[in-house]
């Protein structure tokens, strides 16, 4: 089982890849998350008001970490208002996730990751 940290301002997620797909949930008795294709995609937020809403890129391109199989890849998010939300590999090669379920987590650019 592979694990990724996420860190923001003190608060700390952790993530576990499994090395298969059988698992019913993204989440297990731990609270961990469990999946077996895990992205960490990076872009731009902003909070637009006093309450804390977000305005978050979607729209674009970003640096993003993808977690398979007890990998982890470096690579790139591209998504333009015609196209869906693909992933790629430092190679352009387009990334082929697992069968199951994706977990995409959205971070800010400036959010400390360590694997």
């Amino acid at each position: 089982m592979q694990s990724a940290k996420l860190e923001s301002n003190g608060r700390h997620q952790n993530c576990r890849l499994p090395a298969n797909d059988k698992l019913s949930s993204f989440e297990d008795e731990d609270g961990q998350i469990k999946t077996p294709n895990l992205v960490i995609l990076k872009t731009e937020i902003k909070i637009i008001d006093e309450i804390g809403r977000r305005q978050i890129k979607l729209a674009g391109a970003g640096e993003a970490i993808i977690l398979q199989n007890g990998e982890t890849k470096k690579g790139i998010w591209l998504k333009s208002a015609e196209s869906p939300l693909k992933f790629y590999d430092l190679e352009n090669q387009e990334i082929k996730f697992l069968p199951g379920k994706i977990w995409i987590e959205i971070v800010d650019n400036f959010f400390k990751i360590s694997l």
